[in-house]
C-alpha cells in the first residue's frame, strides 16, 4: 500500500511538470489568468516544474531504493500539507469566492498530503 501511495503521489507531481513545462497556458488559465507575462511564466516553469519533477523523480526513485524513502514521504507529505494550509489562508482572504480549481487543487494536496503522512506514521 505505501509503494502505491508514492507511486501515486509521483505520478501527480510528473504530470504536474509536464503540464507546467510543455502546457503552461493550462496552469495559468485555470487560476483565471488570459495572458501571462514572462515572470508569470517563469514562476509556473520554477514552482510547478521544477519543483515538481524533482519531487515527482525522488519518489520514483524511493520505490526502488527505500533507503531515503521514509524521508522523502515524510517532506512531501508535509509539503502538500503545506501548500494546502497557504490555500485556507488565501480562502479566507479572498474577498470573493474562490474559483473551482483552486478548490481542486487544495482538495488534491490534502488527500495527497494526508494520506502520504498517514501511510508514513502507519509503515515507520
Amino acid at each position: 500500500m505505501q509503494k502505491f501511495i508514492l507511486a501515486i503521489t509521483s505520478i501527480f507531481f510528473l504530470y504536474m511538470a509536464y503540464t507546467a513545462f510543455f502546457k503552461p497556458q493550462n496552469i495559468y488559465r485555470s487560476l483565471g489568468i488570459r495572458n501571462a507575462t514572462n515572470d508569470l511564466v517563469n514562476e509556473i516553469y520554477g514552482v510547478y516544474g521544477g519543483y515538481g519533477l524533482i519531487t515527482g523523480l525522488l519518489l520514483l526513485y524511493s520505490l526502488f531504493d527505500t533507503t531515503f524513502a521514509v524521508y522523502i514521504q515524510l517532506i512531501v507529505g508535509l509539503s502538500l500539507n503545506g501548500m494546502a494550509l497557504g490555500r485556507i489562508r488565501g480562502f479566507a482572504m479572498a474577498k470573493n469566492h474562490s474559483g473551482k480549481y483552486p478548490k481542486i487543487y487544495f482538495t488534491v494536496e490534502l488527500i495527497l498530503g494526508t494520506v502520504s503522512l498517514l501511510s508514513w506514521l502507519y509503515f515507520n
